[in-house]
Protein backbone atom coordinates (compact mmCIF):
# COMPACT_ATOMS: atom_id res chain seq x y z
CA UNK A 1 0.00 0.00 0.00
CA UNK A 2 1.09 3.70 -0.32
CA UNK A 3 1.19 4.02 3.74
CA UNK A 4 3.79 1.25 3.66
CA UNK A 5 5.95 2.17 0.91
CA UNK A 6 6.12 5.66 2.60
CA UNK A 7 6.78 4.42 6.19
CA UNK A 8 9.45 2.22 4.43
CA UNK A 9 10.94 6.00 3.27
CA UNK A 10 10.39 5.18 -0.52
CA UNK A 11 8.51 8.33 -1.46
CA UNK A 12 7.17 9.35 -4.40
CA UNK A 13 9.02 7.09 -6.84
CA UNK A 14 8.37 4.19 -4.58
CA UNK A 15 5.25 4.59 -4.87
CA UNK A 16 4.61 4.99 -8.39
CA UNK A 17 6.59 1.67 -8.99
CA UNK A 18 4.58 -0.13 -6.58
CA UNK A 19 1.65 1.76 -9.28
CA UNK A 20 3.53 0.82 -12.43
CA UNK A 21 3.57 -2.82 -11.39
CA UNK A 22 0.06 -3.16 -10.00
CA UNK A 23 -0.94 -1.80 -13.65
CA UNK A 24 1.23 -3.99 -15.03
CA UNK A 25 -0.01 -7.01 -13.37
CA UNK A 26 -4.03 -6.56 -13.36
CA UNK A 27 -3.87 -5.55 -17.14
CA UNK A 28 -1.75 -9.25 -17.70
CA UNK A 29 -4.86 -10.30 -16.07
CA UNK A 30 -6.97 -8.77 -17.99
CA UNK A 31 -5.81 -9.34 -21.65
CA UNK A 32 -3.64 -11.99 -21.28
CA UNK A 33 0.35 -12.25 -22.01
CA UNK A 34 0.12 -10.29 -24.75
CA UNK A 35 2.54 -7.55 -24.85
CA UNK A 36 0.65 -5.64 -27.20
CA UNK A 37 -2.67 -6.09 -25.77
CA UNK A 38 -0.74 -4.82 -21.96
CA UNK A 39 0.62 -1.85 -23.53
CA UNK A 40 -2.29 -0.75 -25.44
CA UNK A 41 -4.70 -1.28 -22.45
CA UNK A 42 -2.05 0.88 -20.15
CA UNK A 43 -1.67 3.15 -23.65
CA UNK A 44 1.94 3.06 -23.84
CA UNK A 45 4.29 1.55 -26.34
CA UNK A 46 5.56 -2.03 -26.79
CA UNK A 47 8.66 -0.50 -25.89
CA UNK A 48 7.69 1.38 -23.25
CA UNK A 49 5.93 -1.62 -21.80
CA UNK A 50 8.98 -3.91 -22.70
CA UNK A 51 11.38 -1.67 -20.59
CA UNK A 52 9.45 -1.26 -17.66
CA UNK A 53 8.65 -5.28 -17.30
CA UNK A 54 12.69 -5.29 -17.23
CA UNK A 55 13.35 -2.43 -14.44
CA UNK A 56 10.45 -4.77 -12.43
CA UNK A 57 11.93 -7.82 -12.83
CA UNK A 58 8.50 -9.09 -14.43
CA UNK A 59 10.58 -10.39 -17.44
CA UNK A 60 8.67 -13.31 -17.07
CA UNK A 61 5.56 -11.55 -19.40
CA UNK A 62 8.64 -10.17 -22.48
CA UNK A 63 10.29 -12.76 -24.84
CA UNK A 64 13.71 -13.64 -23.10
CA UNK A 65 16.62 -14.42 -25.42
CA UNK A 66 17.31 -17.06 -22.84
CA UNK A 67 14.32 -18.79 -23.42
CA UNK A 68 15.53 -19.32 -27.12
CA UNK A 69 19.17 -20.49 -26.26
CA UNK A 70 18.70 -23.88 -25.22
CA UNK A 71 21.47 -26.42 -25.35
Amino acid sequence: SVEAILEEGRGLRGVIAEFEKEAMLKAQARVGRSQHKIARLLKVSRGSLQHKLRKYQLESYATSDADTEEG
